[in-house]
């Protein structure tokens, strides 16, 4: 049976269903095809990136050891999007309320921040200031493979924690990689804690074995933040510290970042 619009009203309906179906159409294909050419246009600008750094190794003759490496280290570069969502990458969180950002970090590095005894003490006996360290002295970063978050004997910049602490290798002094005696980045701690408490410098390297999400803390916007009555409370903890590290050094432990 042949279904027809039969009179004015019928056709002008059929019409405007058409039009509507034409124009939803090719809406549809017309984001399907601009999709296909980003994503086309975003494999050859990596395919261009990949070719630069092959005619850079070349023009330079570099080694066919190092020439790999650094393919290597640059393929997992252009791979770094699909890791870990930072508030650095929002940029529309710059304009939120600073109570509200305050609230933001505090719920983000909180759980963090407490597995270090000091601070889950901190917590409860000045949360205020616990909060205050949240805000102003923690960030988070990604890092891929191969990649060194300090080097031996350079002075220490930040505090680190890791999400993934068996992803991280910890190298101990300034052996190579073939010869190296490794330690494993305690999981509940913090790696180079020292550096909150006296001015200290790298005793080893620490090298990303897979992508891995690190927590840094500032040391000097952490001494910042410290508010009475936790100032004394920090300052104990730390005279303790140190006089605990100087006891053991005296007894011919060896003293690491993971101390």
């Amino acid at each position: 049976m042949e279904v027809v619009p039969v009179n004015t009203t019928e056709r002008f309906f059929t019409v405007v269903v058409i039009l509507l179906a034409l124009v939803v159409f090719t809406s549809f294909v017309g984001s399907i095809t601009s999709a296909i050419a980003r994503a086309r246009e975003a494999h050859h600008a990596e395919i261009r990136q990949l070719d630069m750094i092959q005619a850079y190794i070349l023009i330079n003759k570099l080694t066919l050891n190092l020439g790999n490496r650094i393919t290597s280290f640059v393929q997992q570069g252009l791979l770094k999007q699909n890791q870990r969502v930072h508030e650095s990458d929002l940029p529309f969180l710059k304009n939120i309320p600073k109570t509200l950002k305050q609230e933001l970090r505090s719920e983000v590095f909180t759980p963090i921040l407490i597995r270090m005894p000091i601070f889950s003490a901190l917590t409860s006996v000045n949360p205020s200031n616990a909060h205050m360290i949240c805000f102003k002295a923690m960030g988070e970063v990604s890092v891929l493979p191969g990649e060194e978050l300090f080097g031996y004997g350079d002075a220490a910049a930040s505090v680190l924690f890791s999400r993934h602490p068996t992803r991280l290798r910890y190298i101990v002094g300034g052996s190579s990689v073939m010869d190296a005696k490794d330690e494993q980045p305690s999981f509940n701690g913090a790696i180079v804690e020292m550096a909150l408490w006296l001015q200290w410098f790298h005793r080893g390297r620490l090298i990303a074995l897979r992508p891995c999400e690190i927590v840094t803390m500032d040391p000097g916007l952490f001494h910042d933040c410290i508010t009475m009555p936790s100032f004394e409370y920090m300052q104990s903890y730390a005279v303790s510290y140190c006089s605990k590290m100087q006891e053991s050094e005296r007894h011919g432990e060896a003293i690491t970042d993971l101390w």
